[in-house]
């Protein structure tokens, strides 16, 4: 019955990853929440509910499929509550810094968007950037599920609603809500990124400096990775490219000056008409005789 989270590593968070690489120095540094994660999650929302034997500890494989690199993990936690037919289930996941967690979500998000088995998904406001939240549709056991992602500060928080009949997404808003409520802000992270003064940039801190580069950086590639993309659709768009020749393949014979070419029985005349299967340029207006573009004949002859 149990959904478990699950991660991927997406495109998207890997330039997350690099991110916390460039800035690691004070704010990775930065300690995390002194309280257990167990103490952070909220209680069950008004009503008759019984703590689930899902309630406990959770380790890494019970939220990554990958579990050989799961970068800033520290605990994770779940609080379950059931009634008849119905589960609800408050899972804590802690990190070592504000930016793993948001990798961490973002990892979430991806492996969720790629997910074909999921009945919808959207994005989600009041519950800060990056939240989202996704349904599906009834497991084996005939439980249909909602639930909502969120992070904060060095947390993120999934909490979903089961059951076999209508899904009360009111009791699951009501939850998210108060979950949200009670994690802290990173202020240690914040108050590390914002103890330096920017100075100039040989004074700016390390962090500044890093948070410029990586910048810079994820500009450079996202404008590569999309010239790259772009240059196969660029080429098919023509048969034969204009631009800087390659090197000449077999074809027409010439005269030494490259005025006429030999049809295999007459020289004719490059001016009035010119060899077939010939470079010509998308606009129409010039063409290749191997070693320099020549205008198109006036009339526009082409020898087939």
């Amino acid at each position: 019955m149990l959904r478990q989270m699950k991660g991927t590593r997406p495109f998207a968070a890997l330039l997350s990853m690099a991110a916390v690489a460039i800035l690691g120095t004070s704010a990775m540094a930065a300690s995390p929440s002194a309280m257990a994660t167990s103490d952070l999650i909220a209680g069950p929302p008004s009503g008759s509910w019984t703590v689930s034997s899902y309630t406990g500890t959770l380790g890494v494989s019970d939220i990554y499929a990958d579990t050989s690199s799961v970068p800033g993990f520290l605990d994770a936690y779940r609080k379950a509550w059931d009634q008849p037919a119905v589960g609800l289930y408050d899972d804590l996941v802690h990190y070592s810094s504000l930016f793993w967690a948001d990798y961490a979500l973002a990892n979430f998000k991806a492996g969720v968007q790629s997910d074909s088995s999921r009945s919808s998904f959207q994005s989600l406001g009041g519950f800060g950037a990056g939240a989202f939240e996704v349904t599906y549709p009834a497991d084996t056991d005939g439980y249909k599920w909602d639930e909502i992602y969120f992070a904060v500060g060095d947390y993120v928080a999934k909490v979903s609603f089961a059951a076999t009949g209508t899904v009360a997404r009111d009791v699951l808003l009501d939850q998210a809500a108060r979950q949200l409520a009670l994690l802290p802000a990173p202020t240690a992270e914040l108050r590390s990124l914002g103890a330096r003064p920017l100075t100039g940039v040989l004074g700016a801190g390390p962090v500044i400096v890093g948070v410029v580069l990586f910048i810079v950086a994820a500009i450079v590639l996202i404008v590569v990775l999309a010239r790259r993309s772009r240059a196969p659709a660029v080429a098919g768009r023509y048969a034969v490219p204009y631009g800087s020749p390659v090197v000449a393949r077999a074809g027409p014979i010439y005269s030494d000056d490259r005025r006429h070419w030999w049809d295999g029985q007459v020289w004719q005349d490059t001016m009035v008409w010119i060899p077939p299967g010939v470079r010509i340029s998308p606009d129409g207006t010039v063409w290749w005789d191997g070693a320099a573009w020549r205008p198109m004949p006036s009339a526009g002859g082409v020898r087939s």
